[in-house]
């Protein structure tokens, strides 16, 4: 599992379609995946988060993104 601010994630890859169990820890529901789809595009994957959780601007979708795919090409 990788962390990023208050966000934790741990992606699973079945060869069709990769997604992303992802929690926010600040969340009165923080115990409570979420559902997204993963991309290798930041941006895509930046839409495919703010769509996950509605309240994160563009800047900060964009900064997790990355953070999630810099973590995952380590």
């Amino acid at each position: 599992m990788e962390t990023y601010k208050s966000f934790t994630w741990q992606r699973h890859k079945n060869g069709v379609l990769d997604y992303l169990d992802i929690w926010n820890g600040d969340s009165v529901l923080s115990q409570t995946p979420h559902l997204c789809m993963m991309d290798e595009n930041k941006h895509r994957l930046a839409v495919n988060l703010r769509a996950c959780f509605g309240f994160l601007t563009l800047h900060k979708s964009t900064l997790l993104a990355s953070a999630i795919l810099k973590g995952e090409s380590e």
